[in-house]
Formats: C-alpha cells, sequence, structure tokens
C-alpha cells in the first residue's frame, strides 16, 4: 500500500479524519453520522472527487493518544514517551505500551492513564494504530446557519450529554454552536464549511476491510 494517509487505490480512497475525544465516544457509540469541517483542507475535495469517480471512501479516525517505547539499543531502560523517543525510534515494534484519551477519560480518576507531559495530538497518531474507521457516503458545502436541530443530533451531539459540561442549552443546535465557537473561536452563520456524512462507524483497521471487501469482489 502506498501512503495511506490519503491515498486512492483499487477502487478505494482513504482519508482521515481527526476527531477530539468526546466526539470519538460519540462515534463507537454510534451517535454521530456525521461531521462539519472548515474548507482549509484539499483532503475534502479531493476525497468528494474520489466519490463522484465511484470509489468507496473510507475514513479512518485520528484521536488523541500517548504510547511509551522500548530502547532498542538497551531493552532493561525505562521505557521513554513519545516527546522523548526520537522520530527513528518511534515504531511500532518499540512500543511498551499504548492509550487512548477517549478511553481513559472514561475510567475513575485514579486509574486513568496520565502522561508524562501531555496527550499527543491527532495528526500525530500512526496510521498502524488508527482502531476505528467509517464509510462517507457524501461530501457537500453547507452552510453553518442552515443547519437544523435534527442536523446537530446527527453531530453527536447526544454523545455530551453526561459526559461534557456543557451548561444549559435550550437546543442541540445551541450546544453545537457553543462547541464550534469553543474551538474556531467564532460562529458566522454565513461560513460554508464541508458536510461529510457516513455510515455508522465499524472498530478495527480499514486494511483489513478493505482485504475482505477484494475478495468478495474477486
Amino acid at each position: 500500500m502506498k501512503d495511506p494517509i490519503c491515498t486512492r487505490y483499487d477502487g478505494f480512497y482513504l482519508m482521515p479524519l481527526l476527531f477530539s475525544p468526546v466526539m470519538v465516544r460519540a462515534n463507537i457509540d454510534g451517535l454521530k453520522l456525521c461531521t462539519r469541517r472548515r474548507p482549509t483542507s484539499p483532503i475534502y475535495v479531493k476525497a468528494k472527487q474520489a466519490l463522484e469517480e465511484g470509489l468507496k471512501v473510507l475514513a479512518w479516525v485520528r484521536e488523541e493518544w500517548c504510547a511509551s517505547y522500548a530502547d532498542p539499543a538497551n531493552l532493561h531502560r525505562k521505557p521513554r514517551d513519545f516527546y522523548d523517543t526520537p522520530r527513528k525510534d518511534r515504531l511500532r515494534d518499540c512500543r511498551a505500551g499504548y492509550w487512548y484519551r477517549a478511553d481513559e477519560e472514561l475510567k475513575p480518576v485514579g486509574e486513568r492513564f496520565d502522561p508524562p507531559r501531555r496527550w499527543v495530538p491527532p495528526m500525530h497518531m500512526p496510521f498502524d494504530q488508527h482502531r476505528m474507521f467509517m464509510r462517507v457516503h457524501s461530501i457537500e458545502l453547507s452552510r453553518l446557519g442552515d443547519m437544523t436541530d435534527e442536523d446537530a443530533i446527527e453531530e453527536g451531539i447526544a454523545g455530551l450529554v453526561g459526559r461534557l459540561g456543557t451548561g444549559f442549552h435550550a437546543s442541540a443546535m445551541d450546544v453545537f454552536r457553543s462547541l464550534w465557537v469553543e474551538m474556531h473561536g467564532q460562529w458566522n452563520a454565513d461560513e460554508t464549511v464541508w458536510r461529510i456524512r457516513y455510515d455508522r462507524p465499524m472498530q478495527g483497521p480499514v486494511t483489513e476491510y478493505i482485504t475482505i471487501e477484494q475478495e468478495i469482489a474477486a
């Protein structure tokens, strides 16, 4: 396989989607079937073109994570964290432990893994460690101001109930708007964003799914 970050091959197109811990949990619970992204990356344009060409677009989830690594030169040495390990040594066979923030935040405080420094941002998650993916069926431009409560629910807002202190809001749309402002700094009803709709996320590596699909097609 070529670079899996964003590529096409054998009737499939792979693209990464970054999610916050609470939205990762909403995806795992099957409560989130849509996401909106600002048009700042060419990834979504290329994915839309792939859909129009008849390719199956699969999005693999990048999330906050942390890993510890054994020193290949001294296996008796205490494992190092991501920020103390040279890039050339961050290999799968050197990983001594792996954690997902979305999982750890659901555990009792005393049982959670706390990274030595901080959680590693989603953009640095290696492809071979992703655990979830989804089949994308539409990528369209949409105006933020045209969103409804139903759209906000489709975005996984129900996944925030009891898990995030969002305060009192009169509607699901108000919750979504509050989160959007928290993430992007402002709400502009006239802003046009990519609306990405997908089937219920599936667990496991996307490569195994592709292999099965190819065997069926053969």
